[in-house]
């Protein structure tokens, strides 16, 4: 009989401290990316189950909206965020870990919170043919179309670089493709500039 209740008395203690030790790691946050003006920032949240990326009032941790989440029942997400130096927008840039393409969605400055702004569709960083179809020699797609907000300018345009990049071996294409992105009052976005760059090394004697 003392068996018997000291093994209920240790299931007891099991099922108590269980959802406990669960607790301790079903969430993980952290505060990134604060404003210019110390306003804002953004709240990642890891859990098993989804990661999300929200933007937040830095004092009192008010959640404004969500930014990015992961999909259910995946913890693949990475958010980079640029402000502009005025805390008026910020360009957000999300990626899965399990793909080699990225999003990027630029928010503009309304009252007390910030509004998504519809993009155009931005041009391809593209290969020419010759690069492009060498499967010889570049056999492993490293990056297609990858999104990279550069640099917030005085008049409040937005520089992109996209890039694609094959490799194989040592060597490599990449096409370079930089896009200014111009917003009037409204907020609407046009693209005022696209230029690219190709660059490519194939080691000799392949």
């Amino acid at each position: 009989m003392r068996a018997h209740h000291s093994l209920f008395a240790l299931l007891v203690l099991v099922s108590v401290l269980s959802p406990m030790r669960a607790e301790d790691v079903e969430t993980d946050t952290a505060v990134e990316a604060p404003s210019p003006d110390g306003r804002f920032a953004f709240l990642a949240t890891h859990r098993p189950e989804q990661r999300t990326f929200d933007l937040i009032e830095k004092d009192s941790g008010k959640v404004l909206l969500r930014v990015a989440e992961s999909e259910e029942d995946s913890n693949e997400l990475s958010v980079n965020v640029l402000w502009a130096a005025d805390s008026s927008r910020f360009a957000a840039t999300e990626a899965f870990h399990n793909r080699r393409m990225n999003d990027i969605a630029v928010y503009l400055r309304e009252g007390d919170t910030f509004r998504p702004i519809k993009l155009p569709d931005l041009p391809e960083a593209t290969l020419p043919d010759k690069l492009g179809n060498d499967s010889e020699h570049f056999w492993h797609v490293n990056v297609m179309d990858w999104k990279t907000p550069e640099r917030w300018l005085k008049n409040g345009s937005l520089v992109v670089e996209m890039e694609t990049t094959l490799d194989g071996n040592d060597n490599f294409a990449t096409a370079t493709r930089t896009v200014v992105l111009g917003f009037d009052r409204a907020g609407t976005a046009k693209i005022l500039k696209s230029t690219q760059e190709v660059t490519s090394h194939i080691e000799p004697g392949d």
